[in-house]
């Protein structure tokens, strides 16, 4: 049974998520893309692009009436679906959403994870002065992945529902692709070659010198002014809490735009879902690209 993907963008015109997964795809400019200038080659890489991501079973919905009911309406009609993509989430809630509406969606998401056997990922739009009981919320969901950025570099910070911060990369933001990319590593240093030794000669090893005294060794300062260094430990029984702590990113400028990406992993291989025909809404169906 051939798989399917089902993109939900509301809102969003589908010609547009089109053109910008094309563009990532094919490594093309996004822009020049819609505007028709690519070039012969930048033109067949394109469309070689466009089939392949069709023949892959990608449906674009972009109704603006989109509800969660309806995104598990739609979800449970498409067989063979494997994946499940929102953007946003914050379409689906009320335009000033609270703590409680986000985690009504939070477990929305995570039944219609739980029920059709297949990994929903759902994007979420962080404002400026978003309340921390909102961050709570959406940190209910399986796998949380906070992404900000500051021109083109870009830091995400992975956290687990249970375990909390536990991975971060930084990466750059190719917007003329519309994707994000590893950063470029800096080119490795020519090591100079080995000094030649004449015959009959040995190169001594240079002396190591002595290790200093422990009273040589000046105490490490305090953290605090007033209260003793302390130097954590891990132990079998405490390993949990000291994943569970807090990690906070590098200091720096407030991002002009800050996203969290989050998905919810069903606990069983995903397999195709067969589900008896049911009402649609009256709006069309998901098309294929």
């Amino acid at each position: 049974m051939p798989s399917a993907v089902l993109s939900c963008t509301p809102g969003r015109p589908r010609a547009d998520i089109a053109a910008r997964l094309t563009a990532a795809a094919a490594g093309v400019d996004h822009r020049r893309l819609r505007a028709g200038t690519l070039t012969e080659t930048e033109r067949d890489g394109a469309e070689t692009a466009s089939t392949r991501l069709a023949a892959g079973g990608l449906l674009l919905d972009d109704g603006a009436d989109l509800t969660l009911d309806l995104l598990r309406e739609t979800a449970a009609d498409i067989a063979g679906l494997r994946l499940v993509a929102l953007d946003p989430l914050n379409h689906l809630l009320p335009a000033t959403a609270t703590a409680p509406d986000v985690r009504h969606g939070v477990a929305a998401l995570r039944r219609l994870a739980a029920d059709l056997d297949v990994p929903v990922v759902a994007v979420w739009e962080t404002g400026r002065d978003e309340p921390a009981e909102v961050a709570a919320a959406l940190a209910e969901a399986d796998t949380v992945i906070h992404l900000t950025r500051e021109g083109e570099l870009a830091l995400a910070i992975v956290a687990e529902r249970d375990l909390g911060p536990v991975a971060e990369a930084a990466l750059r933001a190719d917007l003329a692709h519309v994707r994000f990319t590893d950063t470029p590593t800096a080119p490795d240093t020519p090591t100079a070659p080995d000094t030649p030794t004449a015959p009959g000669t040995s190169t001594a090893p240079e002396p190591t010198p002595p290790a200093p005294t422990p009273e040589a060794i000046d105490p490490a300062p305090d953290p605090v002014a007033g209260a003793p260094a302390t130097t954590p430990t891990t132990t079998p029984e405490s390993a949990s809490s000291t994943r569970r702590s807090a990690r906070t990113p590098p200091r720096g400028r407030r991002p002009r735009r800050r996203r969290a990406g989050l998905w919810w992993t069903p606990t069983r291989t995903p397999s195709p879902v067969r589900s008896p025909a049911r009402s649609r809404r009256n709006s069309p169906s998901p098309r294929a690209m």
